[in-house]
């Protein structure tokens, strides 16, 4: 990681970079507050990046690879007390990014985590992500 800063820290407008970057930063926490106030159970929408992403309808071949997907890990985690699978309409809140994968996987330790009528999720311990 240091290595990446380093031009900048090296840099004689390095206290420039560092202003652009704190307004770079409060201009994207404001947009995803603003993405928080927009955003309905109704959308299929992402925040990535400081940018919002709206995605389209899916396609039958996408769904039908999604529930195929979704059945046969939910017969493995069942069985296997691995822990609670979810799917898509699960806002996913990382670091600076809100997503929406199609399957999500939390560990039987994760769900402690999770409360009823929760709305933004910790990072599961895998996710898939169906590409079409």
């Amino acid at each position: 990681m240091i290595c990446i800063l380093m031009p900048l820290i090296q840099s004689p407008k390095l206290k420039e970079h560092f202003i652009k970057f704190k307004d770079y930063i409060k201009k994207e926490q404001q947009n995803r507050k603003d993405f928080y106030d927009l955003v309905t159970e109704d959308m299929n929408a992402e925040f990535i990046n400081g940018e919002l992403g709206i995605h389209s309808p899916v396609t039958d071949e996408h769904e039908s690879t999604f529930f195929d997907l979704a059945s046969l890990l939910h017969i493995y985690t069942t069985i296997n007390k691995l822990g609670r699978r979810t799917q898509e309409k699960l806002m996913l809140a990382l670091t600076r990014n809100n997503y929406e994968p199609d399957i999500g996987l939390f560990s039987v330790s994760q769900p402690k985590k999770i409360k009823e009528r929760q709305k933004l999720y910790p990072a599961p311990d895998f996710i898939a992500e169906i590409i079409s």
